[in-house]
């Protein structure tokens, strides 16, 4: 495998290289694994970290080394995220400090000069936590197949323009074969043509 450099992002074009993996295998993986999901930069494009990258090369691992489904290569990164962080996954830590921090939040008390009952300033909303993502078993015939259909489409895209490269040479060399038999055809009729008048 190619060294990878130490950047603060990567193109795609980057992450292929260093992960010898093709562009739409990247995007299949992004819609299968929650956990890889690279930033957008300003036209659009995926923007890679270095995390990203590693996250890729354990996810070709557990696919083509270790011959997981995408199922069991999902649980397996969930599992393996827990044991880094010691405990729950990073969005369930999260969800927990936002609830910890929505609790704690500091109140402002003001009291009115007819003293009535103090009255408490609005807190910062906090964003709800989002659900979570749901796995859907998904076999690796799937993704294999998928792969398999585009090499397919590829080599019949490639076959058709064989196809019309050998069609455009034989118009040609029909058209030239053409305008040669009307040269002959015309030095014919002129033939006959004195012929004719001589006979005359």
């Amino acid at each position: 495998m190619q060294e990878i450099p130490e950047k603060s992002s990567y193109k795609t074009g980057e992450v292929c290289q260093y992960t010898d993996t093709q562009p739409y295998v990247l995007r299949f993986w992004e819609s299968e694994f929650p956990q890889l999901a690279p930033e957008k930069g300003s036209g659009g494009q995926s923007v890679y970290s270095r995390a990203d990258i590693d996250l890729i090369l354990r996810i070709k691992q557990l696919l083509y080394e270790e011959e997981c489904t995408l199922d069991g290569a999902r649980r397996r990164l969930v599992e393996e995220q827990k044991k880094r962080r010691g405990g729950p996954s990073r969005k369930s830590k999260a969800a927990a400090k936002a609830g910890s921090a929505k609790a704690a939040a500091p109140r402002a008390v003001e009291r009115a000069d007819t003293g009535r009952a103090a009255s408490r300033a609005p807190r910062e909303r906090v964003p709800e936590r989002q659900p979570a993502v749901e796995f859907d078993t998904v076999p690796r015939e799937r993704y294999e197949g998928a792969v398999d259909e585009i090499a397919h489409l590829r080599m019949n895209v490639k076959e058709a323009e064989s196809r019309a490269r050998k069609a455009e040479g034989q118009l040609d060399k029909a058209r030239r074969s053409a305008e040669d038999y009307r040269g002959r055809c015309e030095k014919a009729i002129a033939r006959l043509e004195k012929l004719l008048k001589r006979l005359q």
